[in-house]
């Protein structure tokens, strides 16, 4: 109530309501104070003076702790466009080394974890597109996607779709001319070193996004899940082919691959057509 009044008794003085917030601030201000004093038994209650000097120390702190806070959010942004560029090179390159093998050695499952390794850069640069957009956007997380992304998740949908026939027909023609592949030894190392990849980078895509509370960098993260958990079909259909010679281990390896590019490529279309941003893949 009687701040009300003194509000109100401001108008008539002409005095602003910035300078009555001031005023009622120091005043609460010079209460605490003097309680504190007496509290601790000072010799004499804190002078009038003071409120000045607090109410500069108290916005000094303010802007320093807003200003620590932009920093960290652009060094976490700048991070994540790290993260995001080192997943486009990793998969470039373990695209070129898996299909030259697969064809080499007549893998099947090899070949076909290797052409998906180039879709997912179609699919990564949307995602390296998306958190540059963040960067310009003031360091905002971003919740739609634009133009450039959904035409690139159409894009690497259709890709995947391609891909799932294509080792499908494999599949089907191994089985027919009773193909067999000459080792997959290569298999084994390429999907190992990309489990453990895979895995850091989403424990690291997954932290930066869980600060940033950013749901596009959390959702690039759950799309490197999906390719760790295609390394694991890789790895198991290349050594069960390597102990046992049996060429349906191959076989099976790439149907299993070609299942998840099926999958992959649907959720593309769904999350082109949303156009929202989820955390799922």
């Amino acid at each position: 109530m009687l701040l009300m009044q003194f509000l109100a008794s401001g108008y008539k003085i002409n005095m602003s309501l910035e300078k009555r917030l001031s005023i009622l601030i120091q005043a609460r201000l010079y209460d605490t104070l003097n309680s504190f004093s007496v509290g601790y038994k000072l010799t004499s209650p804190c002078p009038l003076n003071v409120f000045p000097h607090t109410l500069l120390f108290i916005k000094i702190v303010f802007m320093a702790s807003t200003s620590a806070t932009k920093v960290d959010t652009h060094r976490l942004v700048s991070l994540a466009l790290i993260a995001a560029g080192i997943t486009i090179v990793y998969n470039i390159a373990e695209g070129l080394v898996s299909v030259i093998f697969g064809i080499n050695d007549e893998t099947l499952a090899l070949l076909g974890f290797g052409i998906d390794s180039f879709v997912e850069v179609l699919s990564g640069v949307g995602i390296l597109h998306m958190i540059v957009r963040m960067k310009r956007a003031g360091l905002n997380d971003v919740t739609s996607r634009d133009r450039f992304e959904s035409q690139a998740l159409k894009i690497t949908g259709t890709a995947f779709y391609i891909l799932t026939a294509g080792l499908v027909v494999g599949s089907v023609l191994n089985i027919i001319q009773k193909g067999n592949p000459e080792t997959t030894t290569a298999g084994i190392i390429i999907s190992a070193i990309s489990i453990v990849t895979m895995f850091v980078l989403m424990r690291w895509k997954l932290s930066l996004g869980r600060k940033l509370r950013s749901d596009a960098i959390i959702a690039d993260a759950n799309c490197t899940k999906t390719c760790f958990y295609l390394s694991f079909i890789l790895l198991a259909s290349s050594v069960l082919f390597e102990t046992t010679s049996i060429a349906w281990f191959d076989i099976a390896g790439s149907l299993g691959i070609a299942w998840f590019a099926f999958s992959e490529g649907k959720e593309s279309f769904e999350k082109a057509k949303k156009k929202d941003i989820d955390c799922a893949c």
